[in-house]
């Protein structure tokens, strides 16, 4: 949910989901996708324990890894994306030079499989910020296959022809809150 308070979210309907079986349950959001990504995301059934999940990405604990389709074939078979993100006034996500102007972004990539004029990329986050891996690779000049943010004229591939951005969520390591088995 934002600000708007809609009715109809993911939170609220496992939120109903869990108040088959009792009747005061809760769902709390502890790690979410943006819009159009799919994949793996964290939902707590107390405030409890997602402070303790929060704490862990907090820390940089969790392992993430993504799976995107990027215009174009990378130059660097693999390579370590080190920038600085900041908020233009219109919510962009944008890099800046100067470290105090924003937060530090580091994102992992290695290519799968390289196509004729797109390719596959592993990706792996040492920090999760808002669009961090869309901004980056876009700044790479490879942007995410029907990103309509990040450079979407390169983002426009005759091959992606989905609604939604070219971007899975596909691992998310991290501990049980209460155990601290590990998770994956």
């Amino acid at each position: 949910p934002t600000k708007h308070r809609e009715a109809h979210t993911l939170l609220s309907l496992v939120e109903r989901r869990y108040r088959t079986n009792a009747r005061n349950a809760q769902a709390f959001c502890v790690h979410r996708l943006d819009r159009g990504v799919s994949g793996v995301l964290v939902i707590a059934k107390s405030l409890e324990m997602a402070e303790r999940l929060r704490d862990q990405f907090a820390e940089r604990k969790p392992h993430r890894k993504y799976v995107a389709i990027v215009a174009g074939v990378p130059k660097e078979p693999e390579g370590r994306l080190v920038n600085y993100l900041s908020t233009d006034a219109d919510l962009n996500r944008i890099l800046v030079a100067d470290e105090t102007q924003g937060e530090i972004a580091i994102t992992n990539y290695k290519v799968q499989t390289p196509l004729s004029d797109a390719a596959v990329l592993e990706v792996k986050l040492e920090t999760g910020r808002r669009n961090q891996i869309r901004v980056q690779l876009a700044e790479l000049g490879h942007p995410i296959l029907g990103d309509p943010r990040y450079r979407p004229r390169q983002a426009a591939h005759w091959a992606w022809q989905f609604q939604r951005i070219a971007l899975h969520a596909e691992c998310l390591g991290l501990k049980h809150p209460r155990t601290g088995e590990p998770l994956f």
